[in-house]
């Protein structure tokens, strides 16, 4: 994978997560909506996004985070 490759696939998750936690706070009282994210490998550097999970960082923010881990 290339490092541009690398770049755009996390500006595509940043954004994600900032547009879920936008429309997350008009969610309140309700169920709370979930942001799958697919993933190539389960790797080291997709470890921030799993300690914030366990952490609950995105239920703080009205979201439930599922990583999905594509095969290709």
């Amino acid at each position: 994978m290339t490092m541009r490759s690398r770049i755009k696939i996390s500006l595509v998750t940043l954004l994600a997560a900032i547009g879920a936690m936008t429309f997350a706070s008009k969610a309140r009282g309700q169920e709370l909506p979930e942001l799958l994210l697919g993933t190539q490998t389960n790797s080291v550097s997709w470890f921030p996004l799993y300690v914030a999970m366990k952490k609950g960082l995105f239920r703080e923010y009205g979201f439930i985070f599922k990583p999905v881990i594509l095969s290709g």
